[in-house]
């Protein structure tokens, strides 16, 4: 759906929460292990990133969204 990508991606340049960033990972098919690789960070942030322990910057949200729109 071409109205949901948009606002997905609109959402991902700002900030996401712990649900919307598990929800891409898993979308783009990416192990944790995997997703860290292409963020430049520990697996274990991945992890934190995903239970809420750490917070989300919005310097990963904003690669995140890159990494999103260069899989599409």
């Amino acid at each position: 759906n071409i109205k949901n990508t948009r606002r997905e991606r609109a959402m991902i340049r700002e900030s996401i929460t712990k649900e919307q960033y598990k929800q891409i990972r898993t979308r783009l098919k990416y192990t944790q292990a995997e997703f860290a690789t292409e963020l430049g960070i520990d697996k274990q942030t991945v992890s934190r990133h995903e239970t809420g322990e750490r917070g989300i910057s919005k310097t990963i949200a904003i690669l995140i969204g890159y990494i999103f729109e260069k899989q599409k």
